[in-house]
């Protein structure tokens, strides 16, 4: 099989960060005490612990979670994060569901500060950047009606040559988020909000947060985001989206067929489902998030799911299976020989495509790369290894803007692998040779 090329993957380029699992993932396992945490934070940490970590489920959450925003409150965006990191470290609980607590963490930081800029640059790439998105989703949640100018405007200070591409995608990212949450997660009503941006990229970035938001939401309702928003969303027919200028047609938007009441998220009787409803444009974002479903639904089983991804439309396979990897990589809580060893189930002409959405998901959790290029080694198959490297390339255009910083990444590595790795990166106009 050859490396996937840009045109092979498609849109898939355009996905990089929607790979974060709704599970959570870790690149690295948990601390086994807070004896090994900074003196300033052990206190409180402790503290967290004493008074939550004896608790099951939903009420060990709701707990941590009333600790975290109690200390929001007193201390501040940065601080509540380093304590939820902090409190992460020694239960692995909250470190495997710890998007959930950052979207909490972000809407919260919104309704104590209104000035959303503002709160969304305190935020972090903590556990798949969800503090960025939870600001956007209360950002939304108050304006209560947004037209497309206001969704092309919502992110346009960090496009440019002057921008940064990973805000920019935590913006579009979290718009998507923000739009489902809006209406009622009516997702196919958000989905069009986000078919108002200009280009591509931004529309998919976009569609994948819509994807995420659904998912969620379905599967693990986020009590932070319940308690922030006092408990629901308004429903979609009592929300507006106003078109401007030539999108004028699309006025009918909030006339969507399906109310927030009906739309169901997921389907027990069909996995596939929404992608199996869906138009084609968003098959890509959808199919990238859809294991999350599958799993959900037939509790756990990777082979199985691995199965139910080949009853998806032929085209779609490796991005389903590119999911698997995702969802497998939190699964396993970034353990790179469990990660290969869950991604052998998957049929071995896809198999590379789960180690894709593995090691993109290791690198999605915390905007860093060394797990990453420690785990493409360990990957016997040329193929699956260059696959690897081109998936951390990819990351990397956008975590860094400039080529400098992306081929100075790249420089860690030899021969055929380092040219796999430039290639994702946008450094190489041609397939690395041996490809």
């Amino acid at each position: 099989m050859p490396i996937h090329t840009y045109h092979q993957r498609g849109s898939a380029l355009l996905a990089v960060f929607t790979l974060s699992a709704a599970l959570g993932v870790t690149a690295c396992g948990p601390l086994t005490s807070s004896a090994d945490l900074p003196e300033d934070i052990r206190p409180l940490v402790e503290g967290a612990e004493s008074r939550c970590g004896g608790l099951d489920n939903a009420d060990k959450e709701s707990c941590y979670e009333e600790f975290i925003l109690d200390h929001l409150a007193e201390s501040g965006v940065s601080d509540a994060l380093r304590l939820l990191e902090a409190i992460g470290t020694v239960d692995p609980e909250v470190e495997r569901t710890g998007h959930m607590y950052v979207h909490g963490i972000g809407i919260t930081a919104y309704q104590n500060n209104p000035n959303w800029e503002e709160t969304f640059e305190q935020c972090t790439e903590l556990y798949q950047s969800g503090c960025y998105h939870g600001v956007i989703q209360a950002r939304f949640m108050e304006m209560g009606e947004v037209t497309g100018q206001d969704i092309n405007e919502l992110c346009a200070r960090y496009e440019g040559d002057g921008g940064d591409r990973f805000v920019l995608f935590q913006c579009l990212h979290g718009l998507g988020h923000g739009l489902t949450m809006l209406y009622g997660h009516d997702l196919p009503l958000a989905l069009e909000g986000c078919d108002f941006l200009a280009s591509d990229w931004n529309r998919q970035s976009c569609y994948g947060g819509g994807f995420m938001e659904n998912i969620m939401n379905a599967t693990n309702p986020h009590h932070m985001v319940a308690e922030a928003t006092g408990g629901e969303t308004a429903p979609a027919e009592q929300n507006g989206m106003a078109a401007q200028g030539d999108m004028a047609e699309q006025d009918d938007r909030a006339e969507h067929e399906h109310t927030a009441s009906e739309w169901p998220g997921i389907d027990p009787d069909d996995p596939l489902f929404p992608c199996s409803v869906l138009e084609d444009r968003y098959m890509v974002q959808c199919y990238i998030m859809q294991t999350s479903a599958i799993l959900w639904l037939n509790e756990w089983d990777i082979g199985e799911a691995a199965a139910t991804c080949l009853t998806a439309p032929q085209n779609l396979h490796w991005t389903c299976i590119q999911s698997l990897g995702r969802d497998i990589a939190g699964h396993v809580v970034g353990d790179p020989e469990k990660g290969i060893q869950e991604c052998a189930k998957a049929s071995a002409d896809l198999r590379s495509w789960c180690h894709v959405g593995f090691v993109k998901n290791l690198i999605d959790v915390t905007a860093q790369t060394d797990v990453a290029f420690a785990f493409c080694p360990l990957l016997e198959e040329e193929t699956s290894r260059k696959a690897c490297y081109q998936a951390i390339g990819e990351q990397l255009y956008v975590l860094h803007a400039t080529e400098e910083a992306r081929a100075e990444e790249c420089e860690v590595i030899s021969g055929d692998d380092r040219s796999a790795c430039l290639f994702g990166a946008r450094l190489f106009t041609l397939e690395p040779v041996g490809s």
